[in-house]
């Protein structure tokens, strides 16, 4: 088992068990594509070609959805909103906020608009986890001093009931 499949499987569970992170996830790499996007179509690359700059530069899972549009577009001619719609990778508002843009020829501007849009609803999403963290981190202590609390009471109430029997239980 490698490293990277360990990572795919931590992932999967999160997405499936978690949805309120794998919201952040989404979020992040949509916020992810739209910086790299803006960059490298600002430095004067076709959609194409940005995309293909992005997929160079990055690793995992990010790579294979990038790659992923980068053949949609390629091969089956698709818009770029249509790519990441079919991706299923992105937050389901980046394809619907795209698509105006595309057909405006104005995706760039789009894109610094959403960049602000998508860094702002991360900030929120963090503010909330780090919200959610003590609550449930008390929780948790309350537990385990609990166990502790029970590991030692309970034998001594055993050897008390003993005391009062009039018996010592002698084990062998």
């Amino acid at each position: 088992m490698t490293i990277d499949s360990v990572r795919k499987t931590v992932v999967r569970f999160i997405r499936r068990f978690f949805p309120p992170l794998d919201d952040l996830l989404r979020l992040k790499i949509g916020y992810r594509f739209v910086v790299g996007y803006r960059i490298n179509e600002s430095a004067g690359l076709s959609p194409v070609e940005a995309i293909s700059s992005m997929t160079i530069g990055s690793s995992g899972e990010e790579s294979v959805i990038y790659r992923h549009i980068e053949r949609s577009i390629r091969e089956r001619q698709t818009t770029l909103s249509e790519a990441i719609r079919r991706s299923g990778a992105f937050p389901d508002n980046l394809p619907e906020w795209l698509d105006p843009a595309e057909r405006n020829a104005r995706l760039g501007e789009e894109m610094g608009r959403i960049e602000m849009v998508y860094h702002e609803m991360i900030r929120e999403k963090i503010e909330f986890f780090k919200g959610s963290i003590k609550p449930v981190t008390t929780i948790l202590v309350g537990g385990l001093v609990l166990f502790g609390f029970a590991a030692m009471w309970i034998p001594l109430f055993g050897m008390i009931e003993n005391l009062m029997t009039g018996g010592v239980a002698i084990q062998h």
